[in-house]
């Protein structure tokens, strides 16, 4: 409700971003995704919007390139797997 609230209000939030410029593809951060999210495809695609993340940040911690970041931003593109 909040995520959706938030996005009709059009309110900046804290978010995840991604720089598939930057990306190794060394995997780490999928691996170590406790919620198992294909984080990797999800940087490669530069959305990092899901239902599922639940913003541990663990996939920042361990992304050796800094492929992967957080920030405040406004609503973006959602990350749709196929």
């Amino acid at each position: 409700v909040g995520e959706r609230l938030g996005s009709l209000l059009r309110l900046p939030r804290l978010r995840l971003t991604a720089d598939s410029s930057a990306c190794t593809s060394c995997g780490s951060c999928s691996r170590n995704c406790p919620m198992q999210l294909p984080v990797q495809e999800m940087v490669a695609a530069e959305s990092m919007r899901t239902t599922e993340c639940f913003m541990c940040e663990t996939c920042v911690d361990v992304c050796p390139s800094k492929a992967i970041g957080v920030g405040f931003g406004k609503p973006g593109k959602t990350f749709r797997e196929k």
